[in-house]
């Protein structure tokens, strides 16, 4: 049997960066769809934010509200 790791091979760490649906479990709008909000968390990294964002999440909880304020106001969200 194959050993689980958690580790990102090398190719994929760069497409992680730069491609904001490359997450991991059920996609956004398909829990939309079933009527479900979705609400990451502890999202604390800028690029992060822009991530969830550009993937259609309703809210994020954060350690670091000032700063998802900044990043929201970029994004033309209140």
């Amino acid at each position: 049997m194959a050993k689980r790791t958690n580790s990102t091979p090398p190719n994929d760490r760069a497409r992680h960066r730069t491609t904001p649906a490359y997450f991991h479990g059920p996609d956004v709008s398909g829990l939309h769809r079933r009527h479900l909000a979705v609400i990451p968390y502890t999202i604390n990294r800028e690029s992060t934010m822009e991530r969830v964002i550009d993937l259609g999440v309703d809210g994020i909880i954060t350690d670091d509200p000032d700063l998802l304020a900044l990043v929201a106001k970029r994004n033309g969200l209140r």
